[in-house]
């Protein structure tokens, strides 16, 4: 009768075993999170209106010969059939040499080069704005098990000879009741 029991404790610890073994596989497997990543995207714009810019440099590049018009005198004078040439033998108009300018607007934004007699734009070139940009994995709390093998002391019922009760070191199957 002793062996029969014997058998049957070392049959239901094998079983035991194996039905632990399961279910923390099982639950170890479930637990593998991946993490959480949450993004934030940070932009800072400013917005100041820049109305008159001022020009921080200006070089001349060239000269342009143009022909201007001369101021009219105010005396009365008989009338001109040929406006190209005055009664006393003066031209209407006179060659000016006027210089090329080229000027430079610059802020933090941006850069401007404007030249020319009648002014245009030459190059522009932007500034761009930065981002801020933040990544942060969060991980989530792993979930505690309930169910587990532990090792165990305490007292057990020996089965050598007459039952009886002894001290005992086991491995067992244990249930958390309460996470702490």
């Amino acid at each position: 009768m002793v062996k029969r029991l014997k058998d049957i404790a070392a049959i239901l610890f094998v079983v035991l075993f194996i039905v632990s073994l399961l279910f923390n596989v099982r639950f170890c497997a479930s637990n593998k999170k991946l993490p959480i990543n949450d993004t934030t995207k940070i932009t800072f714009v400013d917005t100041i209106p820049y109305y008159k810019p001022v020009p921080r440099d200006s070089t001349v590049i060239n000269y342009i010969t143009q022909v201007l018009p001369t101021a009219k005198r105010d005396s009365i004078e008989p009338t001109v059939t040929d406006t190209t040439k005055l009664s006393n033998g003066e031209t209407d108009s006179v060659e000016v040499e006027i210089p090329i300018m080229q000027k430079m607007y610059e802020t933090d934004k941006y850069r401007a080069y404007v030249s020319g007699f009648n002014p245009q734009l030459d190059s522009l070139i932007l500034f761009s704005q930065h981002d801020v940009l933040t990544i942060t994995g969060n991980y989530p709390k792993p979930k505690r098990k309930r169910l587990g093998i532990s090792l165990q002391v305490g007292y057990g019922v020996a089965l050598r000879g007459a039952p009886r009760f002894t001290p005992c070191l086991s491995v067992g199957l244990s249930y958390n009741l309460f996470n702490l």
